[in-house]
């Protein structure tokens, strides 16, 4: 995820150029926007598995901040989609785009001024191509005649390599398709990430319920990817997750989960079942965030998008039936923060920590939650759901009469905590996003 942070160190490095970033010092015009396609198709079919920027307000010769303030020839995000969904891609692929402004300083202008980034995003589907055509850059001639040239051809698979792109008339040589081949299928790869981006495609999964009556996932591509279920755990029946305040069932049961490849154990887990149903969730990681002068913290339940516990969670639950996709239930996405990596996970954590959160929120009661929404920006409809989970305490201290160790009591606060942070950092992202 690209912030004003890195973008700024990025500028620094002007005009320096890569297989990342590209500068531009004013947005395409109409008759360049073959050029346009062209630099994106460049930046998808790169060997990384990087997200690729091209930065437009900075001039690519010297590297001096110019900003495009007054540049009428702008693309939003919508209009950047719509150009490239107009286009005929092989396989009806199309490019994954972004398109966002920041403000930065220029010393030549001594003033701030807006710079516009367009983010092409990591695809690992790769080598991308056009299935028809496009019209090249139109030129006038001193006669006033109009011409096109550098047509993009169909069939011709375009890349970057460090600071240059393939000329429009060819394609890559046999030595950078292989490399794109192989970041297709993740070759290129250590096992850790190439089991996260098998894991991604349900699809190519089997499940199977052995003789001894062991769940197991196979990986149909490739039979050394095997998930195994170990069982039903006796010894964490009775405990009380702040995940699963939202749901029926507020007791869960615990189960292990092993991924090998071959016969090594490539990660371990543990996963429940959703109010007892055939949807499985992996255990969510835990997270602390000081809170307090006296360096007190509070943990609070969290997914990586680009994890294995959410990988597992969402392969598991979609390979059992490859008709309909299965997604993570509303009611549990209430009581875990899902992040897209751990440098958005840091991002949030960072502005709770700025924010200075008052000590009630770890043990908020009734007469004080008017002020703590005060505090924290949750909104009317929060205040209501508070109090359904304050009712919700009641129904853990007489489900954990039975098997359940501890103070019942402590670990309703501990909940309770737990689930209004996560409400809290929701809260941010929505204001963010």
């Amino acid at each position: 995820m690209l912030d004003q942070q890195k973008l700024e160190s990025i500028i620094k490095q002007a005009p320096k150029e890569n297989d990342h970033w590209d500068f531009k010092e004013q947005w395409y015009e109409s008759s360049k926007h073959s050029e346009l396609l062209r630099d994106i198709i460049n930046f998808v079919n790169t060997s990384h598995h990087d997200d690729c920027y091209i930065i437009i307000g900075v001039e690519d010769k010297h590297g001096k901040i110019i900003g495009v303030d007054e540049d009428t020839n702008s693309f939003n995000r919508q209009k950047l989609q719509d150009f490239l969904r107009s286009k005929q891609f092989a396989q009806n692929f199309y490019p994954n785009t972004d398109v966002n402004t920041f403000s930065v300083y220029s010393p030549d202008q001594k003033k701030n001024v807006d710079i516009d980034v367009i983010t092409i995003f990591n695809e690992d589907n790769t080598p991308i191509f056009l299935q028809q055509k496009v019209r090249g850059i139109r030129y006038t001639t001193s006669d006033g005649q109009v011409h096109t040239r550098h047509d993009l051809l169909p069939g011709l698979i375009y890349s970057r390599i460090n600071d240059s792109n393939t000329p429009i008339n060819e394609s890559i040589s046999d030595h950078q398709m292989e490399l794109l081949w192989r970041k297709r299928f993740g070759l290129d790869l250590d096992l850790y990430a190439r089991y996260k981006l098998i894991l991604k495609s349900p699809e190519k999964w089997e499940y199977i319920v052995t003789k001894d009556n062991q769940e197991t996932y196979i990986c149909t591509e490739d039979p050394n990817f095997v998930i195994k279920s170990q069982g039903h755990l006796d010894d964490k029946n009775s405990h009380f997750e702040s995940f699963m305040m939202s749901e029926y069932d507020i007791r869960i049961e615990w189960f292990g989960l092993t991924l090998f490849y071959g016969t090594n154990v490539v990660y371990e887990a543990f996963n429940v079942l959703v109010n007892k149903t055939a949807f499985e969730l992996v255990v969510p990681d835990n997270s602390y965030i000081n809170l307090k002068d006296n360096n007190a913290a509070i943990s609070y339940p969290y997914y990586l998008k680009d994890d294995f516990p959410y990988l597992i969670t969402q392969c598991i639950n979609n390979c059992r039936d490859k008709k309909h996709f299965i997604s993570i239930p509303d009611y549990v996405d209430d009581d875990i923060v899902f992040y897209k990596n751990k440098d958005e996970k840091k991002y949030y954590e960072s502005l709770v920590t700025e924010n200075r959160l008052p000590e009630e929120i770890l043990a908020p009661k009734k007469d004080e939650i008017a002020r703590l929404i005060d505090r924290i920006l949750i909104d009317r409809i929060l205040i209501d759901r508070i109090l359904i989970d304050r009712i919700l305490i009641d129904r853990i201290k007489l489900s954990g009469t039975n098997g359940v160790y501890g103070d019942i009591e402590l670990i309703a606060k501990k909940m309770m905590s737990e689930h209004l942070l996560v409400k809290y950092i929701k809260r941010l992202k929505s204001i963010k996003e």
